[in-house]
């Protein structure tokens, strides 16, 4: 099925009359009540975490879903963008990767500026 992030559902619900004035804290909070009440997570909802990571490094990564292999190795600054779909990422498979260790960082220019200087 069709699946949106927390964003795209708050823009759907704002231009339908009947939710005009609502905010994205609104929404977000609705959503979770909607999740509690269902006993499920968001995602099995259809409602997806935004892609804000990425990866860079030696690492050639096969998307859930997907059949082409991703070289992460050559995607510039930006990195290679992680979906946000929590079921596509369980889907997906390191197809090589010779890392020695692995870094999360949390500020998109740090990262930008670590993967630039690599």
């Amino acid at each position: 099925g069709r699946k949106a992030s927390l964003r795209e559902l708050y823009y759907a619900l704002c231009t339908h009359p009947a939710f005009a004035g609502c905010t994205q804290a609104v929404v977000n909070n609705a959503l979770a009540d909607v999740a509690t009440l269902l006993r499920c997570p968001r995602h099995c909802l259809g409602v997806v975490a935004a892609g804000r990571g990425a990866v860079a490094g030696n690492l050639i990564l096969r998307e859930g879903g997907t059949t082409a292999a991703v070289d992460c190795s050559d995607r510039g600054a930006g990195g290679h963008a992680i979906s946000g779909d929590i079921e596509a990422l369980l889907r997906s498979e390191i197809v090589a990767c010779d890392a020695q260790a692995l870094l999360v960082i949390e500020k998109d220019a740090t990262f930008q500026q670590l993967v630039e200087a690599r």
